[in-house]
């Protein structure tokens, strides 16, 4: 049975998965053929050829040396969505904390500790605090994925006008946009118009700085601007430079740089959006969950590096090829298999970039495959080959 190699911090309902799978897990196992982590860095960890996939209970992977994956054919998994919920309510404090002087508030009512009469100092101080209220105020929200469409309903119920732009929105998403979001196809014209503006994109090349001085200048006088996406989409010294001049009246974000940790009127969180318990236990459970369709039946759903490939689970011989995505690949394995008189009762394949994957159900005993799979794996450019022989 599978060896599973865990990190202290899996929460128990990833756990329960392992065990209910039969798999034998442990923080110090040293023969394994998969990890399941959070935080733990392994850029430089070896792997052992019998390692077939790494599962992250998070929706970023850094820790993971994801190239050296592809190229052993390791899968990567990750849990997106699993923190979309405290990533929204996140953002609604950062909406509240942008217009109220909330932390200042608190602090300054932390002064007054010993003072015999602290109710006369506040009541004169409180004008200190004055802010403004959401209602009926302007929100633009740049991705309208799953964090963003539920920072768009929420916004709405709270009574605020919500203008949304994502130029790759899927159908998913589109479908679970609450009614009531207006959609703009120019982000520049958007913004301008924006009491305040939220950024829900991922950390990719086509997203880094984003946020620039070019975008910043485009926004309303005042505005008040929200990043719980990533450091990256904004360039730092840009977003400092809008704060001092005026153009930004705050900037939340959850991703303390060195150029905005104090400045005034940024309000800088200790990239806290995920760390609920509801989130550790929902990434933990889906981490294990994907490893474990993985690792019985050769599935793979939400890989950072390979493609989504799933088939039902017939109880029959299932074979997975792992290879790299060049012409003829798909014809040189069907010949192989029938050369050796065996039908391919069902097949899946799916590609991603250079890594290409493909399920076999094979009507054929598991003991007759032995030499099939001797001769798949002796061509070029196939990686791994992996017979699958896991029950219900």
């Amino acid at each position: 049975m599978y060896r599973i190699l865990t990190t202290h911090n899996i929460d128990r309902r990833g756990l329960d998965v392992l065990e209910r799978a039969g798999f034998e897990y442990s923080v110090d196992m040293e023969a394994y053929q998969a990890i399941l982590l959070k935080g733990r860095d392994i850029n430089s960890m070896h792997f052992g050829d019998d390692l077939l996939a790494i599962a992250r209970a998070g929706a970023h992977v850094s820790n993971v040396p994801v190239r050296e994956c592809n190229e052993a054919g390791i899968v990567v998994f990750y849990t997106p969505g699993a923190n979309a919920n405290a990533t929204k309510e996140l953002t609604l404090a950062s909406l509240i904390l942008s217009s109220r002087d909330i932390v200042g508030a608190a602090d300054f009512a932390s002064s007054l500790a010993g003072d015999a009469d602290p109710a006369s100092k506040a009541e004169k101080a409180k004008s200190r605090f004055s802010g403004s209220e959401i209602a009926g105020k302007t929100l633009g929200v740049i991705g309208l994925g799953s964090v963003g469409s539920m920072v768009a309903e929420a916004a709405i119920a709270l009574g605020m006008r919500v203008i949304g732009y994502d130029p790759y929105i899927d159908v998913a998403a589109a479908w679970n946009l609450p009614g009531g979001v207006e959609r703009a196809t120019d982000v520049m014209e958007m913004i301008s118009g924006c009491d305040y503006v939220t950024v829900h994109v991922p950390s990719n090349a086509g997203t880094a700085g984003r946020i620039s001085r070019e975008f910043l200048g485009a926004m309303k006088d005042g505005a008040r601007l929200i990043n719980n996406s990533s450091a990256s989409v904004a360039d730092a010294s840009a977003v400092r430079e809008a704060l001092e001049g005026g153009r930004l009246s705050c900037y939340v974000t959850d991703f303390p740089v060195p150029e905005l940790c104090g400045v005034p009127g940024a309000l800088v969180l200790p990239h806290i959006g995920s760390e609920t318990a509801e989130t550790e236990e929902k990434s933990s459970e889906m981490a294990a969950k994907a490893l474990t369709d993985y690792l019985l039946y050769g599935n793979i759903r939400n890989s950072l590096n390979f493609p989504d490939c799933s088939m039902p689970w017939r109880k029959k011989t299932r074979i997975s090829i792992v290879n790299f995505n060049v012409p003829s690949m798909i014809s040189m394995m069907t010949t192989i298999v029938a050369k050796e008189g065996i039908n391919i009762e069902n097949m899946l394949n799916r590609s991603r970039d250079n890594i290409a994957y493909t399920l076999m159900d094979l009507d054929a005993p598991a003991g007759k495959c032995r030499r099939l799979i001797d001769e798949l794996r002796a061509v070029g450019g196939i990686v791994r080959v992996r017979l699958i022989q896991g029950g219900e």
